[in-house]
């Protein structure tokens, strides 16, 4: 039985060339247990030729007389089936890493630094100038010709990478322009802007203090300074809950006015 049988517990069709060969070299492996036996002949080297050979190890273990014999045996061929896998799993792993670097190299450092240029030069200073457009308008059907929406299989260059964010400065609207009028949002703050890219680089998740301790007590003292603004007693003292969107927050806010009016509303 091959290493791959034992392990996944089937049996592969194989060439009569390859049970022909695989049968002269069994042999051999039980002229080497004999030798074992007799002789001294290494018991590491034994192990390892079983773990080459598609013998069975029950079979060379009955064809041993120490029960210590069978165990170095048994083991090292364990050893050898793990060691291989392991080697199998990082070779995996290094493939993959290539696609998607965990640790940033110098050349993933490089694209870095080109698309922060190119977004602060583009996006925040040349597209908010009074005399650019606060967007260069396209039909979908013409924007669909500009670029390549479609999802592919391989990953795309550096190169085409930053050609990509430049198409999507230059065909975005620039919500940062003076002219770009909206009742909810417009501008763009510098400083929130960094803000943004430090959390988006440290990715906390504000739930516990273990996994977020800096964000945690800057949550709580913003929290603290809305409620004395908008009223609360006893110097802001509460509680509060950050919104990720208007529609959510006005949800909450008619949740908690229906409890603080109807606080048998939960139980009935």
């Amino acid at each position: 039985m091959l290493a791959s049988e034992s392990l996944n517990g089937h049996r592969h069709h194989h060439h009569p060339r390859q049970h022909q060969d695989s049968n002269e070299y069994n042999e051999s492996i039980f002229k080497k247990v004999d030798q074992v036996a007799s002789d001294g002949y290494g018991e590491k080297k034994l192990a390892h030729d079983v773990a080459l050979s598609n013998v069975d190890v029950n079979v060379i273990a009955n064809s041993l007389n120490s029960g210590s014999k069978l165990t170095e045996v048994y083991a090292d061929k364990q050893f050898l089936f793990e060691e291989n896998a392991m080697s199998s799993k990082k070779e995996e792993i290094k493939k993959k890493s290539k696609l998607i670097p965990s640790h940033p190299n110098e050349d993933v450092k490089g694209f870095l630094h080109e698309c922060i240029e190119e977004i602060i030069n583009s996006a925040v200073y040349s597209g908010t100038k009074r005399s650019s457009r606060v967007v260069e308008w396209h039909s979908p059907e013409e924007l669909r010709s500009l670029f390549d929406f479609k999802l592919k299989h391989h990953a795309e260059s550096h190169d085409n990478l930053l050609k990509l964010l430049k198409k999507t400065i230059d065909y975005s609207v620039k919500t940062g322009h003076p002219y770009f009028i909206n009742q909810l949002y417009s501008g763009v703050d510098p400083y929130a802007l960094i803000g943004q890219w430090l959390t988006d680089a440290l990715n906390p998740s504000v739930y516990t203090y273990e996994v977020a301790p800096v964000f945690t007590i800057m949550e709580e003292e913003i929290l603290s300074e809305m409620r004395r603004i908008v009223g609360f007693p006893n110097d802001g003292y509460g509680d509060g809950i950050f919104c990720p969107g208007g529609s959510i927050a006005n949800g909450y806010a008619i949740s908690c006015a229906r409890y603080y009016k109807f606080p048998d509303s939960k139980v009935r």
